[in-house]
């Protein structure tokens, strides 16, 4: 089955994509799922296969990301947001009782090869699945306007936006503005300096 588009649900117990038995589905777009014990991915059974084109977004108390079970597949081209308790569940063989795999939080997943290059793996010998490494941004840190005028002999007046786009912190504690010979420049630093 595959799916030109998002899938949304919110219910309890509710999959977001679901494969059984062998089954296939492609989902182009994002998928969101909510409520208690729900589940984005689902890849159940030797053969079933789970691919998701976007972002998964998973959000419940007790709910899981993804979940491969049996010999199940599942690619997530996007950017995984998941419980840390149950980010990725593996389990080879739930019929016989086999221990689970769980994986909290990011950690666990390997860098994949030949047709998956690019993803991360997370696997149990059994069980697969590729979540897309994601680029990291390459805008050089900038503070927005980079420049402005403002009448000095009026400090009451001043009044502006300024966007950080990397910024490490930016908690009012570490971000002040400091009059200089030449007027006011912002400055940051990690910890504001008692006499400032």
């Amino acid at each position: 089955m595959k799916i030109a588009g998002d899938v949304t649900c919110s219910a309890y117990g509710a999959f977001g994509a679901l494969a059984r038995d062998g089954g296939s589905i492609e989902i182009d777009g994002d998928v969101s799922t909510s409520g208690d014990y729900c589940s984005g991915v689902n890849a159940v059974g030797s053969g079933s296969t789970v691919s998701i084109g976007g972002d998964v977004t998973v959000f419940g108390t007790e709910a899981t990301g993804v979940c491969a079970s049996g010999g199940g597949l599942a690619v997530i081209d996007g950017v995984l947001t998941a419980p840390v308790a149950a980010y990725i569940v593996l389990v080879i063989n739930p019929a016989e009782g086999d221990p689970v795999r769980v994986v909290k939080g990011t950690d666990g997943g390997v860098p994949a090869i030949g047709d998956y290059e690019g993803y991360l793996l997370y696997s149990d010998g059994v069980n697969f699945v590729y979540v897309r490494i994601q680029a990291a941004d390459t805008t050089p840190p900038a503070i927005n306007p980079a420049s402005a005028r403002y009448d000095l002999n009026a400090p009451a007046g001043i009044l502006t936006n300024i966007t950080w786009n990397s910024a490490e912190s930016s908690n009012g504690r570490g971000t002040w503005l400091k009059r200089t010979a030449s007027g006011y420049g912002l400055h940051y630093k990690r910890q504001r300096p008692d006499h400032q």
